[in-house]
């Protein structure tokens, strides 16, 4: 009799094992598949995340340069490497016009980008002090079609600075903010891919916890609270680098 109560025992034992490796073996293949989809919306909002920062700060700091070089470098050193005897009055023209056409690409591009609101308040203060430094160029290349060695001298200490530094400085500044604005969308990033691997492996270290204890309930809903944590992580995330 005692042998058979031992055997009842065991039979009624088993069922509630196989049951308790039943719900282990599912929440491990739930948390598998749940761990992939999140990886898998992970990596498609780093891919919209990076296209923005290619597309908007790294392509705008690129067309900024541009036009601070066009009319730091191409304008300003022409009028002193011709007036030095480096560079001839044609080669002369021939460099002012390319940093014209370079300075009218780079900020049709500027204009047609995505800026917050400081960056746009900026460019429109470049767009004001521009005037003056085109019509700065413009006198150059006349001077230079001229061949005036005199009036170049005059006009490179006494008028050319005072148009084109305001352009340039205030490039440089905008330069500098987009250079923030690449450095905080990387480090967005950074943080929600954490968030969103800590979310995910909570939910799986929990679950686990309570499937073994034999809480199968319990172990599926903290496994689908944390992997909706971590997909309102990645949303609110993508929604702020949009």
């Amino acid at each position: 009799m005692a042998a058979s109560a031992t055997e009842v025992s065991a039979a009624r034992r088993a069922p509630g094992i196989r049951v308790q490796l039943l719900w282990l073996f599912g929440l491990l293949l739930a948390t598998g598949a749940i761990v992939i989809v999140l990886d898998e919306y992970r990596q498609r909002a780093e891919i919209a995340a990076l296209t923005h920062l290619h597309d908007d700060a790294l392509a705008g700091l690129r067309a900024t340069k541009a036009v601070s070089d066009a009319y730091g470098l191409d304008v300003v050193d022409t009028a002193f490497r011709v007036r030095n005897y480096l560079l001839g009055w044609e080669q002369g023209v021939a460099v002012l016009d390319r940093a014209q056409a370079s300075i009218a690409a780079a900020w049709t591009q500027l204009e047609r980008s995505s800026m917050p609101p400081e960056q746009r308040a900026l460019l429109e203060e470049i767009a004001r002090a521009r005037g003056d430094a085109d019509r700065a160029s413009a006198r150059l290349r006349a001077i230079l079609q001229a061949q005036d060695i005199h009036a170049l001298g005059r006009f490179a200490d006494t008028e050319l600075y005072p148009a084109i530094d305001p352009v340039t400085t205030r490039l440089n500044f905008l330069a500098d903010l987009k250079m923030q604005e690449a450095g905080q969308l990387l480090a967005a990033q950074t943080a929600a891919a954490r968030l969103v691997g800590a979310h995910a492996l909570a939910g799986a270290a929990e679950a686990i916890e309570h499937a073994a204890r034999g809480e199968g309930v319990t172990a599926a809903r903290r496994l689908t609270e944390d992997a909706h944590a971590a997909l309102d992580a990645l949303r609110a995330w993508s929604a702020s680098a949009a």
